[in-house]
């Protein structure tokens, strides 16, 4: 890894996979005129579960997390957790969205965070464990509003199964998938080195929170 991202260059290969794939990343100079799409990490865990379950059944953008989306696009890394700030700075400037929905879990701490850092009203709706089958159930119930930001902190390919269905009913909705980095941003997990962070190795420093989980997801990941 290390060797390889210090002597890549893009390849005539890698542009036409970009061409051919047609991926799109999220301009966030753009974004109070965004809507009616998912924005998600590209990253392996993205590429897996998009190959196993087609994800992209709606308008997506992506920003660039992890080697993969190095080795595809030539972009640099950008953390979950700065792409998600960076978000909040600008609803904090100027109000696109008449509503703000969380869905997923949040603990104590990051809630705290959340409305410190967050200088707008939000709607905070807790979604359970367990199956994507049981989450699906679970939002029926929940109606989006329009001119509605949703951010879903669930793991992947679960939030983007959930984002993929609230876009079903709520169809100028903009969902944001941002996983667990809400937690890191509040201080419940711990942020990654920085010396980590600038080899991609962010990934193996995640093991050691919800460990079984993330290494047979890891497994799963790199065998499809």
């Amino acid at each position: 890894q290390i060797i390889n991202n210090k002597n890549f260059k893009i390849s005539k290969y890698h542009t036409k996979i970009n061409n051919f794939s047609q991926i799109k990343f999220f301009d966030d100079n753009n974004f109070y005129q965004s809507k009616g799409k998912v924005i998600s990490a590209l990253n392996l865990a993205f590429l897996t579960y998009n190959h196993k379950y087609k994800l992209r059944t709606h308008n997506y953008e992506f920003w660039p997390d992890g080697i993969f989306a190095k080795i595809l696009t030539n972009k640099n890394k950008i953390a979950g957790r700065y792409f998600i700030k960076k978000i909040l700075v600008k609803l904090n400037k100027r109000k696109v969205f008449d509503n703000i929905y969380i869905l997923g879990n949040l603990n104590t701490n990051t809630k705290d965070w959340i409305n410190k850092n967050l200088e707008r009203d939000y709607i905070f709706k807790k979604l359970p464990y367990g199956e994507t089958k049981t989450i699906l159930t679970s939002i029926r119930n929940i109606k989006i509003k329009k001119k509605s930001l949703v951010i879903l902190t669930l793991p992947t390919p679960k939030q983007e199964i959930i984002g993929n269905e609230i876009l079903k009913k709520s169809v100028d909705a903009l969902i944001i998938c941002i996983g667990g980095s809400l937690n890191i941003l509040s201080g419940s997990e711990k942020p990654v080195p920085q010396i980590l962070h600038k080899l991609y190795l962010e990934w193996l420093w995640r093991l050691r929170f919800d460990t079984k989980r993330r290494f047979l997801r890891l497994g799963e990941t790199f065998t499809i």
